[in-house]
């Protein structure tokens, strides 16, 4: 059934980009972001005597209405009636590797929520990728030129975006490769294993029951701001990242399931994610509600923002551990509260390590995990949680570390 303009109007977004078909190709990609797009699909002869199918971006909604959309469509199907391809160049510019990466960008961003993960990879594809091969026709560039590349980063230290620089060049050859045709298979294919191997990242944590009871105590006698207080319990009882427990929102808290829904665009792994609340957290909460940004946005706002109009820094719990509680430098962070759950709960032999694992929001090393149920285990989980927040309250600690 083709579409109206009411449907395209009322259209919302989703967790993961969709498409709504109209008739003839035309179709309405809606993105996580809210942002639509008309997208045509068509299928154009090559030399093999084969139809390839291809994917073309026509337009912003609401910028360009149905109708002109479906006059974009139509006109590109004249064209296809020649056996021509209505939206390749022809000329000295045809298939140049800044226009395609370009265009897979403007299309690939629309998917992408993280707003400072969207500003540095553009950064990184405009200033470095594009510049390194520019005016080239991708066929011409080879293996061995893309690995030089990657190890000039590689050289500087910078592990990590060396691979995240690769996954990049990958997800732009896989473009070229599969909608444009212009080379026969993605030449990152042949370097992958020759890149130095991701440098593993240890977050400090302290596992022993005795090492944690004496840092419950050191939080709860801390004396500083009450919303760090409050963030740095509420890290240690529900063990989610960091980044995660600084943005939480008040709209997040269900009271009535006793549950924090954290949406997709939070999460690490994309998906949406349940943590049950025990009844230490409650507190917490209803602790927060005393102060008088409990109006504002984050449940555990800035020091000294009294509308909650914005979250503590990234780092600022980690620093309360040096300053405040006297830890070493490195020895204990925010992040590192997962791997003591994580320990705690699997030596306590009493749970379902799966459980544990959804608990963690792991996605696992098949990506394909990341479309998991997000409410699985669900009923073992809040049982969970509950008696984890009880163990570390009854945890003794030595009598002459208090």
């Amino acid at each position: 059934m083709a579409l109206t303009e009411l449907a395209v109007r009322k259209a919302a977004a989703r967790d993961k980009v969709y498409t709504m078909a109209d008739s003839h190709g035309l179709g309405l990609a809606v993105y996580p972001s809210g942002e639509k797009s008309w997208v045509f699909r068509y299928d154009v002869p090559s030399s093999d005597g084969k139809r390839h199918p291809k994917k073309k971006i026509l337009g912003p909604y609401p910028l360009l209405s149905l109708s002109d959309a479906r006059i974009r469509r139509d006109a590109a199907r004249k064209t296809l009636l020649d056996g021509i391809d209505p939206f390749v160049k022809s000329g000295p510019g045809k298939g140049v590797f800044d226009e395609l990466a370009l265009e897979w960008w403007n299309q690939h961003k629309l998917t992408l929520k993280n707003t400072k993960n969207v500003q540095t990879m553009e950064h990184r594809i405009k200033a470095y990728i594009i510049p390194a091969f520019s005016g080239r026709e991708p066929a011409s560039i080879q293996p061995i030129e893309l690995l030089d590349f990657i190890r000039e980063i590689e050289k500087t230290g910078r592990i990590e975006t060396a691979h995240r620089t690769a996954n990049i060049l990958s997800q732009i050859f896989g473009y070229i490769f599969a909608e444009k045709h212009l080379v026969p298979r993605n030449p990152i294919l042949d370097i992958r294993g020759q890149i130095e191997p991701r440098k593993q990242i240890h977050h400090p944590s302290i596992t022993k029951p005795e090492g944690v009871a004496v840092l419950r105590d050191k939080i709860k006698n801390y004396r500083g701001c009450a919303s760090i207080r409050c963030a740095m319990l509420f890290s240690l009882y529900t063990f989610a990242r960091p980044g995660e427990v600084r943005h939480c929102e008040w709209s997040e808290i269900n009271w009535e399931t006793s549950e924090w829904h954290i949406p997709a665009e939070k999460m690490k792994a994309g998906v949406k994610h349940i943590v049950p609340l025990s009844k230490q957290v409650l507190e917490i909460l209803k602790e927060m509600k005393k102060h008088s940004f409990v109006y504002g946005k984050y449940v555990f706002p800035a020091e000294r923002c009294y509308d909650g109009s914005k979250p503590y820094s990234d780092n600022t719990l980690n620093k309360a551990f040096v300053r405040q509680m006297g830890y070493p430098p490195q020895t204990v962070t925010a992040h590192g509260f997962r791997s003591t759950a994580s320990t705690l709960l699997n030596e306590s032999g009493l749970w379902n390590y799966d459980a544990i694992e959804h608990q963690l929001a792991h996605s696992g090393d098949d990506r394909v995990r990341k479309a998991y149920n997000y409410a699985e285990f669900i009923v073992e989980r809040r049982r969970m949680m509950q008696w984890y927040a009880d163990y570390v309250d009854e945890l003794k600690a030595p009598e002459m570390q208090i």
